[in-house]
């Protein structure tokens, strides 16, 4: 019986026996697991059996990993020579520029292979990943060409490109002539003259006008102006329609529900006059009495420019009206559907600790009114190395926490990231937790958890875990040590920790803004934060103002706040860092991956997993706005 079962089971088939594909699959199966010398292996004795591009393609892509530039690229060529319209051996020649930093060279080969295969999503998610850091000296139509196709498809995330974006729409006559650039300070001018002297208003009405609209965020005060003065003209078009008649009343709603989808992404803090009040309450009258809202599509189009629809008293009626309307269920379902969602789950979630601390009450209270951040779309790329959160990949049962998840975008990135893992995402904010669960449900992510709860308590929930990461919260509790302290304890002995604290070097200007905003005493309300940045230019000081609006945070309402109007704010030097890891019994692991690392890398050869804090000091003391957004590093219990 024995010697039967043996010959009939299926034994392992000997290398001598397999062919070059079988061979590329356990090559792929090595690449998998990140062991490159026995993929070597299986590829080389693959291309014995016969040359095939695969083999020479997997090749090149070790070589790249190993910065070896000049070899992949001979490999690649090898493959093109035996398929020379393969876009998948062009997609991974862009990966080897882009993996040897040159951004410029990788974009090349991603348009390239988005035009032999404009239907693989892989071929665009690439060309994202690397298109801010390719300059534009000229406009190119291939670039415009892809940048387009990109905002039509659902599936990316096209914010990341809004630097490429708006430098390709500046380079169109009539931006050319109401957005000009002056002086070195890279901050545009507003011609509003010119603007508001315009009477064809149809290049506005260019599907990548439109798209970009609705996608992007630009860091520019002018180009926030020029929206801003746009709303007011479809707002005064209502009653007269002599400044934009050579467009039809479908023309005018599809431009401004363009601009309302803009405006209510940044939380309305595009700034209005008086008189516009004045004519948005008067157009809140009229739609709330209106018996036939069918009737009423630009109004409603118009209004929801300056104010969220699910304001309205009558907004079911015009979600009844316009839920399937063309021109308008987009905007219809995203502020109102979506609001009676999050307001119902908002109602529905979990409390898994008391909130009784007193600061951790005001800072709840915050982000009940402003959730933050508000998104779209997942990162093609993120602030976490995926390289250093791949060795957790695998493993099963894996017990996650994300201290402070805000509207989740982490959590739901590192759910995805760890298939295996169960992540806890907490944080204090009923309304950030519903938003972030409603975006979970979007993205189909199943891992990962949502519940209210206060880091301080966290250590009554009975559970430790291999994975923390608290990223910009501790540094707005009234005792930050008090706070990582309760993280440490329910981490288990061999986990490690990501935190993000804020810089006293990088902040320096945010902290001299803050300055002016406490002696000037503008309040935290949406129109203080309004007024505040009206008069921004003027009061603070230019370098100071200069560097402010480079902050992508300074552009939406609920991120201005977190940035400049916070109830609560720690900040942080290396050698505090450093007193507090002894103090804690923390070992510094490294700081997060990205260009930071690899700017420091080249300049402490020593210390190639940049590890050393004194030589970190060093580094920002030298360059003081590297860690502009946070310090972002990865540590761990001593003898973890």
């Amino acid at each position: 019986m024995l010697g039967q079962s043996l010959t009939k089971e299926k034994l392992p088939k000997p290398e001598s026996a397999m062919g070059a594909k079988e061979l590329n699959t356990l090559a792929q199966d090595c690449l998998s697991r990140q062991d490159y010398d026995e993929a070597r292996r299986y590829l080389e004795l693959s291309l014995q059996r016969g040359k095939t591009k695969e083999a020479y393609r997997t090749l090149g892509v070790i070589s790249a990993m190993n910065k070896d530039l000049q070899k992949a690229t001979d490999l690649f060529d090898e493959a093109l020579n035996i398929d020379e319209e393969d876009p998948e051996t062009i997609c991974a020649l862009g990966d080897a520029y882009a993996f040897c930093n040159e951004p410029k060279q990788a974009l090349g080969f991603f348009m390239l292979a988005n035009k032999m295969a404009p239907d693989v999503l892989k071929y665009k998610e690439r060309f994202l990943l690397v298109a801010n850091f390719a300059s534009l000296q000229e406009h190119n139509p291939a670039m415009e060409h892809i940048v387009l196709e990109c905002l039509k498809t659902p599936e990316l995330n096209c914010s990341e490109i809004a630097v490429l974006w708006y430098t390709i729409l500046i380079s169109k006559p009539v931006f050319q002539d109401i957005l000009t650039s002056v002086g070195k300070d890279n901050i545009d001018v507003f011609n509003k003259d010119k603007f508001e002297s315009l009477r064809d208003f149809s290049p506005f009405l260019t599907p990548y006008f439109l798209l970009g609209l609705k996608q992007m965020v630009v860091l520019q005060p002018a180009f926030e102006e020029f929206l801003a003065c746009l709303r007011k003209i479809l707002l005064n078009t209502i009653d007269s329609v002599s400044v934009m008649s050579n467009l039809s009343r479908d023309q005018r709603t599809m431009l401004a529900e363009a601009v309302a989808s803009a405006a209510f992404f940044t939380d309305y803090i595009f700034e209005y006059t008086n008189a516009e009040k004045e004519k948005v309450q008067v157009l809140r009258e009229h739609i709330e009495a209106a018996a036939d809202l069918t009737a009423e599509r630009e109004h409603v189009a118009v209004y929801a420019g300056y104010a969220p629809l699910y304001g309205l008293g009558n907004h079911l009626k015009i979600l009844q009206a316009f839920g399937s309307d063309p021109l308008m269920r987009e905007m219809v379902n995203s502020q109102i559907n979506d609001w009676r969602r999050l307001k119902k789950r908002s109602a529905e979630l979990k409390i898994i600790t008391p909130i009784d601390d007193v600061v951790s009450g005001r800072v709840r209270e915050q982000y009940e009114e402003f959730p933050y951040p508000i998104w779209k779309n997942l990162p093609v790329f993120h602030l976490i190395q995926e390289n250093f959160i791949q060795r957790y990949a695998q493993k099963s049962a894996l017990q996650v926490l994300v201290a402070g998840c805000g509207t989740g975008r982490e959590a739901i990135w590192l759910a995805r990231t760890l298939p295996l893992a169960e992540v806890l995402a907490i944080d204090l904010s009923r309304t950030s937790l519903a938003y972030a669960e409603s975006k979970a449900k979007e993205f189909g992510v199943r891992n990962v958890t949502f519940r209210q709860a206060d880091i301080l308590q966290l250590g009554s929930i009975g559970k430790k875990f291999d994975l923390i990461s608290c990223g910009g919260v501790l540094h707005h509790m009234e005792d930050p040590v008090r706070g990582w302290q309760v993280l440490i304890d329910i981490l288990k002995p061999d986990g490690i920790m990501r935190i993000a604290l804020y810089s006293k070097k990088a902040r320096r200007n945010i902290v001299e803004a803050i300055k002016v905003i406490k002696e000037k005493k503008y309040s935290s309300t949406a129109d203080g934060i309004r007024q505040f940045r009206r008069d921004a230019s003027q009061i603070l000081p230019k370098d100071v103002f200069l560097k402010l609006v480079r902050f992508n945070d300074y552009y939406y309402m609920s991120m201005c706040r977190d940035l400049l109007f916070h109830v609560q704010e720690h900040r942080f030097d290396i050698p505090e860092l450093k007193r507090t890891f002894d103090r804690l019994g923390l070992d510094f692991v490294q700081m997060s991956e990205g260009t930071i690392l690899e700017q420091y890398r080249k300049q402490y050869h020593n210390d190639p997993n940049g590890a050393n804090l004194d030589q970190w000091d060093e580094f920002e003391t030298a360059h003081p706005d590297t860690f502009r957004s946070m310090y972002q590093f990865w540590c761990q219990k001593k003898n973890g």
